[in-house]
């Protein structure tokens, strides 16, 4: 769904937050519960890449921590609209940053020196 309304939509960059890292679990189920978590975490985003990049739309994962809180006070928004404009936000800025970082002439060390 998200890949065909981007590439209608004629977009060429997908933010996506990254939400949380791994979750604690013990007890008998703890391995089931780890396997659980990989497959909740990892799968969507590999599908998600994979059809993006079939149209050559970039996919750019941020973390998401705090996005409701700052989306808040950055946007005149409801909850869930203002912590998405949040995470677009710091899409956009990581894509910049990557922009800028690779660009950036690489220093060279100077002759006989390493």
């Amino acid at each position: 769904m998200a890949v065909r309304l981007g590439e209608a939509r004629g977009v060429g960059l997908v933010g996506m937050e990254e939400g949380l890292r791994k979750l604690r679990s013990g007890g008998r189920a703890r391995r089931l519960n780890h396997r659980l978590n990989a497959l909740d975490r990892t799968t969507p985003k590999a599908m998600l890449e994979r059809g993006l990049g079939l149209r050559q739309i970039a996919l750019v994962t941020v973390r998401a921590a705090y996005s409701t809180t700052i989306g808040n006070l950055a946007f005149a928004l409801p909850d869930a609209c203002a912590s998405t404009a949040e995470i677009g936000r710091r899409g956009l800025a990581e894509m910049d940053w990557r922009a800028r970082t690779r660009g950036a002439p690489r220093r060279i060390p100077a002759e006989g020196r390493g």
